[in-house]
């Protein structure tokens, strides 16, 4: 039988001689003094220690030789089952833990959950900071140089003028009092007697390189030189980098101008394809960066109205030659309110991140000009939003809105422009007119039959058309259409890209053909398209690198951030977007970093290893020696690609094998 014991024990503690209370079912074990921290046994008063011998002994584990309560299964000390010698299983130690030990251990592994999503943002925001704040050495204040010796140099007229204006560049805006000063002197000499301008024309490079901090004196400097044929040109740039308003109109106007020149040569030279065109056609987009560099400070001000003049230019342009339904003339814009440095890139970001935040800051541009401007400067605004930004759908529908409600008071030739608008922004068909119906194709009862969808829909309660139908211009008429050759074999080797069965064999014929990326290839590139063709996806991918058109790398750049589609799409797409960079001369190209692909997928050729290595020649030399170097693939996917790369380089060198 069990003896029970129902009054607890005082002992003293053989170590501090603490006195202590010992319950019953403590007596015989070892415990831990509360006082002291030495452990001890507790004693058994003599009549108890008797009766236990008598009707029980004590066991010990096998384990670790503690002793044990009699009766006990499982010892205490190290969890072991006394029947069968074994270590007890992780669940029969969790229901020997108490009620309170339980709940502190789940507390304490909840914070730690909670704790590692912070410790992970605190080291990627102290990494990002560690990034972008300069080094001590850095942050050291440098010496201040003396400014008038260099300015001396610049305008020596020597072989040492290049050098004194780098060094005034990166003097910075401190030159720029000095230099202004020295540029109205040498002027004043130069009206009296003749004098060499060369000092003169490296000064304005080095102003329009500190943009608006240049100061007033330096734009009174830029002013005189108006009076020079040879420098009207460059101050005028010069003094819209250094944010002069008065030029804002003239440099609108050049912008324009030198736009449309630069897409008249770019379709030039797709025609014909000759140097000529070529060089012509660079020259021309030189000059157009020269001009946006100079408008980009006037733009990005809200306080101005650059930019609204600008958009404005959207339906002058759509008669050019080469702007395809202004597009050509939409991304100029596009790129044109996009700031040449984010403000992100000063907190740390990558460089795709800052890439978002400049889109972003576009995108806010031309909505604040849909929301402020004229009907159909807002419709220009919005069309260009579609072009340039086509996944900006709600920002579209407010667009719409705004133009409903001003439709109806418009003159007609805008009514026209507007109803055209909102007919390609929705995306619907109205009377006789859709999105491929020409602009001056639209009449009044196209425009009444807008003004009723809008009211059946709700989206606004027009009021009645101001101008009657005999208004409106007549619609132009092609009465005659001349195809050349190679426009009839571009068509039909286009049908054959919308097929996997006949997809190679176009591929190589159009290589052969060198018809290059053509318009018809930047379409089937659009990703506004609900239901994109994959051959004809995969072809105009494959083509893309040999484009320099920055339509064509946003689209593939809208293409690699897509997540609603296949992964070989951004695969392909960042391939495309790597290729058009090595082409360009550029080595810092993380590709092919991170490419993940089917190895099934691309052993079936929908797309197939084929594809993927057309786009990595295209890249040239620079690209096979990166993907022969990388280790960072599968060696099976490596192995398949540099096997069909080489297939591809002796198939161009040697014709279709």
């Amino acid at each position: 039988m069990l003896i029970e014991y129902l009054m607890p024990l005082k002992i003293r503690c053989p170590h501090c001689q603490k006195v202590l209370r010992a319950e019953d079912d403590t007596l015989g074990e070892e415990r831990r003094c509360p006082a002291c921290s030495q452990t001890f046994t507790v004693p058994l008063p003599q009549r108890v220690a008797e009766e236990r011998a008598a009707v029980e002994v004590g066991v010990a584990c096998p384990r670790c030789a503690k002793r044990l309560a009699p009766g006990a299964t499982l010892c205490r000390h190290c969890a072991t089952d006394l029947a069968t010698g074994r270590r007890a299983t992780l669940a029969q130690r969790w229901r020997l833990l108490s009620i309170q030990t339980r709940l502190m251990l789940g507390g304490a592994a909840l914070l730690l959950i909670m704790a590692v999503p912070v410790i992970i943002q605190t080291a990627l925001t102290s990494r990002r900071q560690a990034r972008s704040e300069p080094t001590a050495a850095a942050t050291k204040p440098a010496p201040l140089v003396p400014i008038e010796p260099i300015v001396a140099r610049l305008f020596a007229d020597d072989a040492g003028a290049q050098a004194a204006a780098d060094e005034l560049a990166a003097v910075g805006p401190r030159a720029a009092p000095a230099l202004a000063a020295a540029m109205k002197e040498r002027l004043a000499q130069a009206a009296t007697r003749p004098a060499r301008l060369t000092g003169v024309s490296l000064a304005i490079e080095v102003l329009a390189r500190m943009g608006p901090q240049a100061g007033s004196d330096a734009i009174v400097a830029l002013e005189a030189c108006d009076s020079v044929p040879s420098l009207r040109q460059s101050a005028l740039e010069a003094r819209g980098a250094a944010k002069d308003e008065r030029v804002a109109a003239e440099l609108e106007r050049v912008w324009i101008d030198r736009q449309q020149r630069r897409i008249f040569l770019e379709r030039l030279e797709r025609l014909t394809g000759s140097d000529a065109a070529r060089l012509a056609q660079r020259a021309a987009r030189e000059s157009c960066e020269r001009a946006t560099r100079a408008l980009r400070p006037l733009v990005l001000d809200d306080s101005l109205t650059a930019l609204d003049a600008v958009v404005a230019a959207y339906w002058e342009a759509a008669g050019w030659l080469g702007n395809d339904q202004g597009e050509a003339f939409a991304m100029a814009v596009f790129e044109l309110a996009r700031p040449p440095l984010s403000v992100a890139s000063a907190s740390g970001m990558t460089f795709g991140d800052e890439s978002r935040a400049e889109l972003q800051s576009a995108r806010r541009s031309l909505v604040r000009v849909a929301e402020r401007a004229p009907a159909a400067t807002r419709a220009a605004a919005g069309l260009i939003l579609l072009v340039a930004a086509p996944q900006q759908k709600s920002a579209r529908e407010r667009i719409v809105q705004s133009l409903i409600g001003l439709l109806p008071d418009c003159p007609p030739a805008d009514q026209q422009r507007v109803a055209w608008a909102v007919v390609r922004l929705s995306g619907r068909s109205f009377g006789d007119i859709g999105a491929a119906t020409s602009l001056s194709h639209v009449r009044h009862e196209d425009v009444r039959a807008v003004l009723r969808w809008a009211e059946s829909s709700g989206l606004a309660k027009p009021g009645p058309l101001r101008s009657g139908a005999r208004s409106y211009p007549p619609p132009l008429r092609l009465e005659r259409r001349i195809v050349p050759s190679r426009r009839l074999l571009e068509a039909d080797l286009l049908a054959q890209l919308q097929d996997w069965t006949t997809l190679d064999a176009a591929l190589t014929r159009w290589h052969s053909e060198r018809l290059g990326f053509t318009p018809r290839l930047v379409e089937l590139l659009d990703p506004r398209q609900r239901d994109p063709n994959p051959p004809a996806l995969t072809a105009a991918m494959t083509l893309s690198p040999e484009s320099d058109d920055p339509r064509v790398r946003r689209m593939l750049e809208l293409w690699a951030d897509a997540t609603d589609q296949p992964a070989w799409v951004a695969a392909l797409a960042k391939t495309a977007l790597a290729a058009g960079d090595f082409r360009r001369g550029s080595r810092d190209v993380a590709w092919p970093d991170g490419l993940q692909l089917d190895l099934q997928m691309l052993a079936e050729g929908r797309p197939g290893y084929d594809h993927f290595a057309r786009a990595v020649v295209a890249g040239g030399e620079a690209m096979i020696k990166r993907l022969k170097a990388d280790t960072s693939l599968p060696i099976e996917l490596r192995r398949q690609l540099l096997s069909a790369v080489e297939h591809d380089v002796r198939r161009r060198e040697f014709g279709n094998p």
